[in-house]
């Protein structure tokens, strides 16, 4: 048969190579005209096509065998002189071969003096289902290797050691790191990074971010020992723990939260089988904010923040700054009228002592409307304008295309119109020209108009609130910042909802900062003088609008009546009477009353701009504080008589929480930096700081951070316990200053350089300022990986230490050492820390 397309010759494949000349060149795409083209033999000399050796096609021979790279350190790879006082031991020493060598650790055999250990590759393995299909891609990796350790316990002398060993794979090994953090057993999640991980998924970070984080401190993914599918599955665990038992999670939050601030306040309703069917709280500045700006309230409920699929309330309400501010928030069962009345009746019951709000805002639901009548008896309701337009939108989008000019004269007669009486005029005058009035919807928007149109409650106050705007601004806020998710669990809800409050608590605080300035004026009228130093920046903004608004004004003296105006606006429209009106404006300066027609004073707390006009007719210099609304001053908060603040930060010795932090992080940066420069240094700083906490963790107890203070002194704690007596840096000096050089207190509480020169033999101290640093007092040769655990000097250790006075026996020439009849590598084998330092400083 002849060579097929792009086959190579007999002769060639017979040479093991593929000639060029062998090979069809591939048909050349034709160039445009203006383009040369080059000629096809040049290019397939330039780039020829790639064929695969036919000895990499053959395959592997399953008698090949595998060892690790030669240069290997020696120290690490095992053999049967080396000796551990543990199995623990043994094991880890194994593992850190296996992970140099570039293979997985399978235990296979362990009893009370035998641990025996494969290669993971170790035996063949079946198909648990014989007879079935398999389901899964994945295939096993076993190909029986033979690579195996014993590890056997001898009791007599008290120690471990490799009994048998084989080292040879029957498969490749795979020293890179990129691959090694696949491997099981060589995975290791360090506990302060895993810490920081949790951190940052309590956090809702990103898991990309949370791995380039790791990234930068490891120093690139391939440097992990851990792969990222493992942060993902740890995330999901954590997800999957938080989710555990969440009613008393929840229950724990709002004690804790009592615990920091006692006018925390929350209340739960059950169902007859004791299961949780409702849940408020409002923390202790909401209910502070509620005192100061809870004349006005919109209300409305949103989904999709928690993975029970629960409605959630909330009361919001308007700040000084002209912000979002929330007064309490619910985890509601239904959306019944027997729910908001129980709601609404833990609302008023958190407010003690606090009034019902003037005016509340909500949507159509008829059943918020049947409780706030029997709870809210002496509040006026009002219906969103903006949910009532949406309730009939797909109706007047129809109308709206029916009758042209319809859209634009409807809303103009429901925001524009003065009085009822002139709104009610201007829409039969609307209906009857345009022939709607027996429309449905025309209908039901006539119907419930007292409770949404503006000109029936004008003379109500409503804080510039006319729809639940700012409830539907709180809901998306709450959404869109990651806050809270449809798979929010109830306990992680509530504490969301606490670093949400916190979030506009701090917004608020730095526009509080930035109004102590002062407001740019435009003016040097003496009555603006006077309201920019009284009025926030917020809302200084909204008057300085108004004020350049009221310039299209004139203003005319009444002729009929005395201190009346009238200020009509100059560009006049004829197309409605209503735009043609003249406001009337009183204003008696002698008495200091100020009133219009529009009553947008009374309606929203601000000037309007027929007022303004006025005051600049009569150069009016100071305003009457009764028409400056104590909500939109810059001290608008009023004393409460608690602490505003949601978790408590300020010991009872007037001590912030920052500062203190700040404080013992430095010294503990400090402690870590003079510790970690010798193993008996690390050895001691992890035992003290752990008994540190340990102690601090138990004068915590039963104590409150709001009652806590600064316990610096023992006799301050009533349980009287006591903590580790770690030596201050004077008693160091003072034990070094001893006559005896070798005396266990200097010894103990000295730290030993690892920085002085190998073979150094200089006795004595070196003074640093005040304290008094001890240098190397040990005549040994510092060579090797091993560190001394009594002086902390590599090269020896503790047993041949000269310094040690417990080797003082063997300086007469007795011997009780199991040390020097074990082979030429005689003692310990060095620890994992110690290895893979040499490991890097060799590689």
């Amino acid at each position: 048969m002849p060579p097929t397309h792009g086959s190579p010759t007999p002769s060639s494949s017979a040479a093991g190579e593929a000639s060029t000349s062998s090979v069809l060149t591939p048909v050349q795409p034709v160039a445009p005209a203006s383009v040369p083209v080059a000629n096809p033999a040049s290019l397939a000399e330039v780039t020829p096509l790639r064929t695969v050796s036919p000895t990499t096609m053959v395959t592997p021979d399953q008698q090949k065998t595998y060892m690790h790279d030669p240069l290997l350190i020696e120290e690490i790879v095992p053999n049967e002189e080396l000796r551990f006082e543990s199995r623990d031991e043994a094991e880890e020493f194994y593992k850190f071969y296996a992970s140099k060598a570039g293979f997985d650790v399978r235990i296979t055999k362990t009893k009370k003096t035998v641990l025996e250990m494969s290669c993971n590759k170790q035996g063949h393995w079946d198909y648990y289902k014989p007879g079935e299909e398999r389901v899964r891609e994945k295939m096993s990796k076993r190909c029986e290797c033979k690579a195996f350790v014993k590890v056997k316990w001898i009791q007599k002398k008290g120690y471990w050691f490799f009994e048998r060993i084989r080292l040879e794979h029957t498969h490749p090994l795979h020293p890179s790191p990129s691959l090694t953090q696949y491997m099981k057993s060589h995975k290791n999640q360090d506990p302060t990074i895993m810490g920081i991980v949790d951190q940052m998924h309590r956090c809702d970070v990103p898991l990309n971010a949370t791995v380039n984080v790791l990234s930068d401190i490891y120093g690139g993914r391939q440097n992990f020992t851990f792969t990222e599918r493992d942060l993902k599955n740890r995330k999901a665990a954590v997800a999957k723990a938080e989710r555990e038992n969440d009613i008393p999670k929840l229950l724990e939050f709002f004690k804790e939260m009592k615990a920091h601030n006692e006018h925390f306040y929350y209340d739960l309703q059950v169902d007859s089988e004791n299961i949780v069917k409702n849940v408020f709280w409002s923390h202790a500045s909401q209910r502070a904010e509620y005192r100061d700006f809870g004349d006005v309230v919109t209300f409305d409920t949103t989904y999709e923040t928690n993975m029970y699929n629960m409605p959630v309330a909330m009361f919001v309400g308007s700040n000084h700054q002209l912000q979002n501010v929330v007064f309490g928030q619910a985890l509601l069962q239904d959306e019944q009228a027997d729910t908001f009345e129980w709601l609404f009746q833990a609302f008023q019951d958190c407010m003690l002592g606090s009034r019902d709000p003037r005016c509340i805002l909500t949507d159509q639901d008829s059943a918020m409307a049947a409780a706030i009548k029997r709870v809210f008896k002496k509040t006026q309701h009002r219906l969103c304008r903006w949910h009532m337009l949406k309730k009939y939108r797909n109706e007047l989008k129809k109308l709206y295309k029916l009758h042209e000019g319809l859209k634009i004269k409807l809303l103009t007669v429901i925001n524009h119109p003065l009085t009822h009486i002139e709104f009610e005029a201007a829409w039969n005058e609307l209906v009857d020209e345009y022939g709607i009035r027996e429309d449905e919807t025309i209908k039901g928007l006539w119907d419930s108009r007292k409770l949404w149109v503006a000109a029936y409650f004008k003379p109500l106050y409503c804080g510039r609130m006319t729809s639940t705007q700012r409830s539907e601004s709180v809901n998306r806020m709450l959404k869109s910042r990651h806050f809270t998710g449809h798979m929010t669990c109830m306990s992680k809800f509530a504490r969301k909802m606490l670093e949400f409050i916190q979030h506009t608590n701090h917004t608020a605080a730095g526009e509080t900062h930035w109004s102590q300035a002062d407001n740019f004026r435009l003016t040097l009228q003496h009555f603006d003088i006077h309201l920019s130093r009284v009025y926030t920046r917020a809302v200084y903004k909204k008057y300085r609008d108004t004020y350049i608004y009221s310039t299209a004004f004139r203003i005319d003296p009444d002729a009929d009546k005395a201190d009346s105006f009238l200020v009509t606006h100059t560009n006049q429209s004829w197309k409605y009477s209503w735009f043609q009106h003249s406001f009337k404006v009183e204003a008696n300066v002698e008495e200091g009353r100020y009133t219009c027609e529009c009553k947008t004073w009374e309606h929203t707390g601000l000037f309007c701009a027929h007022l303004i006009k006025v005051f600049t007719y009569l150069q009016i210099e100071n305003i009457p504080s009764k028409y400056i609304m104590k909500r939109y001053t810059r001290d608008a908060r009023m004393m409460v008589t608690w602490d505003r603040h949601d978790i408590a930060t300020m010991g009872t010795d007037c001590e912030d929480e920052r500062y203190a932090t700040r404080k013992l992080v430095d010294l503990a940066m400090m402690a870590v930096r003079a510790l970690r420069k010798t193993s008996i240094g690390v050895e001691r700083g992890s035992k003290d700081l752990q008994a540190l906490a340990e102690w601090g963790e138990s004068v915590a107890v039963g104590t409150g951070p709001s009652q806590m203070g600064n316990l610096r002194n023992e006799e301050n704690v009533s349980d009287g316990i006591r903590g580790p007596e770690v030596p201050a840096v004077d008693e160091v000096v003072a034990n070094d200053t001893e006559e005896d050089p070798h005396s266990p207190a200097i010894r103990k509480d000295t730290l030993i350089s690892e920085c002085a020169p190998k073979g150094a033999s200089t006795k004595g101290r070196k003074r640093k300022g005040k304290q008094i640093v001890r240098v190397e007092t040990c005549n040994k040769k510092a060579t090797g990986v091993r560190n001394c655990g009594h002086c902390g000097l590599k090269g020896h250790y503790s047993t041949s230490c000269e310094i040690n006075p417990d080797n003082e026996w063997k300086k007469s020439g007795s011997s009780g050492s199991l040390r020097g009849k074990m082979g030429k590598k005689r003692g310990r084998p060095p620890t994992k820390r110690q290895l893979e330092e040499e490991f890097d400083d060799v590689a």
